[in-house]
């Protein structure tokens, strides 16, 4: 079904508005990234200072079972993300279509169904040429075994019965018709 100028100008209006919110919470992920970084930098400075009181406090006769308060933050620390920024980036970059490289793929006699994507349906026929990066290339399934191209000897006796030698004449030891 072909969409109607009207659809089509709909659909390119929700596209962009949804290309502007990928864009926009992007900007919010730094935010967010910013900051845990924050809060990183305070848990090890937190993590200095007890270190710092455990040195010290041996000095002034301190039981080694005091209590210094010194897992409560443990927790926190090991539960935080690391790298959300460049993680959110490579989802942007996925979202929108703007991977780096990509490939070409032809895509296996099943056909292929990949997460859907501004750029890309995802939806793909047995036969489809199709440009991938690398990381949607390892979702296609895997149920073909790619096949090597035949020799140029196979092509030719693929076609041999077609070709009758009283209809064909030598030119350079290749048979033309």
């Amino acid at each position: 079904m072909t969409p109607s100028a009207a659809q089509a100008a709909q659909r390119a209006k929700h596209q962009a508005a949804l290309a502007a919110l990928a864009v926009e919470r992007y900007t919010q992920d730094a935010a967010v990234d910013s900051g845990l970084q924050k809060l990183w930098r305070a848990l090890q400075e937190r993590s200095a200072l007890s270190s710092k009181m455990l040195e010290i406090a041996p000095m002034i006769d301190f039981a080694a079972t005091a209590d210094f308060d010194l897992e409560r933050f443990t927790a926190l620390e090991q539960a935080l993300p690391a790298e959300l920024l460049a993680e959110s980036h490579a989802w942007l970059e996925h979202f929108l279509g703007q991977e780096g490289e990509k490939e070409p793929y032809t895509i296996g006699s099943k056909g292929a169904v990949l997460p859907e994507t501004l750029a890309d349906s995802g939806v793909y026929r047995p036969g489809d040429c199709v440009y991938l990066s690398a990381e949607r290339a390892k979702m296609l399934p895997s149920e073909d075994a790619p096949k090597a191209l035949p020799t140029p000897e196979e092509m030719e006796a693929s076609v041999r019965p077609a070709i009758s030698q009283d209809d064909s004449f030598p030119v350079s030891g290749f048979l033309v018709r």
